[in-house]
């Protein structure tokens, strides 16, 4: 799925990058940030969920709940262009450490900026980006359609999960779209069952409007019934999907995206680690005292180390 396929972008339909979720699972991580800005290979997993829609849709929405000050700060940053070098500074991050996590409390949908074409997909023009913000509660997959009814206006969403990382090129999953029935692309081989990796799903307007504005999953409302009357448009995609879910995940993602190095925030892929370093995450301002061995750790901004074991191991590559 990574040969680029020649489509313009597709103005019938709105990239969404689904981000508003806790991240509870990967606790203490989602203490100092939310989920999705968290860094594999170098750089927050959001930048490269944008960096796969845009040019292949030409309006992208992220929806945000938890740390919505963080999450905003960061989008607004990536429209300046430099999300595709890593992130921000540590002092961007640390600004944010002595915040309580807010909630927002009410429903408001803003336009953020423009974001550049990035993608290894992305043959089209750049995209605008807005920010779904959802309060007082999350609202899920299918709910974070739902509220956006009025927004797309007709339209159709493409949508990302953008707590897992797939290298899938979205344009020829959009070019396998029949363009009437709900469609879910997904990793690995075998039929369309709970519990697959999901990598982007089309739901069709026809199937916007039928979307509740609460909470409530894409599975349960639209895809299961879909599937079973034969609505559904299942794709199995040959993608590798790593969900970042937990502490384990997460590591496991790094080390894949650098071949089974120290993965360290804002440097390029397989950069030259500290000495004593090996198999670990680095997030920006991380510091590692001389003298000190790490191994299969995540070291956080703010100093927090969390070990993951067993550690990961990454084809090819010995523990």
């Amino acid at each position: 799925m990574g040969d680029s396929v020649a489509v313009a972008a597709r103005s019938d339909l709105v990239g969404v990058a689904l981000a508003a979720g806790a991240g509870r699972r990967l606790w203490p991580l989602t203490l100092e940030r939310p989920k999705v800005l968290c860094p594999v290979g170098g750089r927050p997993l959001l930048g490269w969920a944008l960096d796969s829609l845009v040019g292949v849709v030409d309006e992208v929405v992220v929806n945000v709940h938890h740390h919505s000050a963080v999450m905003l700060a960061w989008l607004e940053w990536a429209c300046g262009g430099r999300a595709g070098g890593g992130g921000p500074p540590a002092d961007f991050w640390r600004s944010f450490a002595s915040r309580p996590p807010e909630l927002p409390t009410g429903p408001e949908v803003t336009r953020i900026g423009t974001l550049p074409v990035r993608g290894p997909a992305a043959l089209g023009p750049e995209a605008d980006l807005w920010a779904s913000i959802e309060g007082p509660e999350a609202l899920g997959t299918a709910g974070a359609l739902g509220s956006l009814a009025g927004f797309l206006d007709g339209r159709g969403v493409l949508a990302v999960n953008a707590d897992t990382l797939t290298d899938a090129n979205l344009a020829q999953v959009v070019a396998a779209w029949d363009g009437e029935r709900p469609l879910v692309a997904y990793g690995g081989p075998g039929a369309f069952r709970p519990g697959v990796d999901v990598v982007a799903s089309i739901t069709p307007w026809e199937s916007i409007v039928g979307l509740p504005a609460t909470p409530s999953g894409l599975f349960g409302h639209l895809w299961r019934h879909a599937e079973t009357s034969g609505a559904l448009h299942s794709l199995s995609v040959d993608t590798r999907v790593f969900d970042c879910g937990t502490p384990q995940r997460y590591l496991a993602a790094n080390l894949a995206v650098a071949g089974g190095l120290t993965s360290m925030e804002g440097q390029p892929i397989a950069a030259p680690s500290p000495v004593g370093l090996t198999r670990s995450v680095l997030w920006s301002g991380a510091e590692v005292i001389e003298g000190e061995v790490l191994d299969g750790a995540i070291r956080t901004t703010a100093g927090r180390t969390v070990l993951a074991r067993p550690v990961p191991t990454v084809a090819g590559h010995a523990e």
